[in-house]
């Protein structure tokens, strides 16, 4: 799986959307330097610092990007954050536009994943598991072998929780839980986390929160707004920014643990 990316191109804010339905076909890929093969079953972690244009065509590539065989056809869920919502509600169209054109990509809007993953604002693992029963369904509906859920509101979501700690915790049990319930299907799970609505919370709190969902997932991504640092430059990165003491036996040992 590839995500194919130009640092040359650069997007106006006017008119965006009728800049980008000519691509969403044959559209020219988002132009960040980014990871270029993802995994089946790989846990991935983005932490973005700008949410921007650039963020934008970044997600929209996440969506459109395919695993490079012909054998899998792939069934993608996006949860739509209420941030892309609000600011961007014109990219949210047409998203939800190429999902009318594509029965295998199924966009969850903000409100619905409240309701589907959590119980009076708190978040329950039972829930979620009857949840990941309902894309499994959904995949063999349309004949899927290949599951990628996007899930762009992680933030917002454990802002708006009562219990976050609960749900970052299940965070490092997530990969069991899909494998437990899809069996052989393959999945790709993307978390992106909005390090501005994290650092909402008191420092020691948010500190606590990045180095555990570093230690949670096998792929470690940071946007900073222009470009993408995978991995232990990603780790690098955030942990001068925010003064994180990040171990790199904690990685080692989720590394070892994904060979496994």
């Amino acid at each position: 799986m590839s995500i194919y990316i130009n640092q040359n191109l650069k997007l106006p804010s006017k008119n965006f959307v009728d800049l980008l339905k000519p691509f969403i076909k044959n559209r020219i890929p988002s132009g960040i330097d980014c990871y270029n093969h993802f995994k089946f079953n790989d846990h991935i972690l983005l932490f973005v610092e700008t949410v921007n244009n650039k963020y934008l065509e970044l997600t929209l590539d996440m969506v459109n990007m395919s695993i490079e065989e012909p054998l899998f056809n792939e069934f993608c869920t996006l949860s739509v954050s209420p941030t892309l919502e609000e600011k961007y509600h014109e990219f949210v169209d047409v998203i939800k536009s190429m999902s009318f054109e594509n029965p295998n990509l199924y966009i969850i809007p903000w409100g619905e994943t409240q309701k589907t993953c959590a119980k009076d604002r708190k978040f329950m693992r039972e829930i979620d598991l009857k949840w990941i029963e309902n894309i499994r369904i959904l995949c063999q509906k349309n004949q899927a072998n290949l599951i990628k859920i996007i899930s762009e509101d992680c933030s917002e979501y454990t802002k708006w929780l009562e219990n976050p700690d609960d749900y970052i915790e299940w965070e490092h049990h997530l990969e069991r839980d899909w494998k437990k319930v899809l069996g052989n299907i393959p999945f790709i799970q993307i978390c992106i986390y909005k390090l501005d609505i994290l650092t909402k919370v008191n420092k020691i709190k948010t500190k606590r929160i990045i180095t555990s969902l570093i230690a949670a997932h096998n792929v470690i991504m940071y946007f900073d707004g222009d470009n993408i640092r995978i991995n232990e430059d990603a780790i690098k990165e955030i942990s001068n920014k925010y003064s994180i003491k990040y171990s790199i036996k904690h990685r080692l040992r989720k590394i070892m643990k994904c060979l496994v």
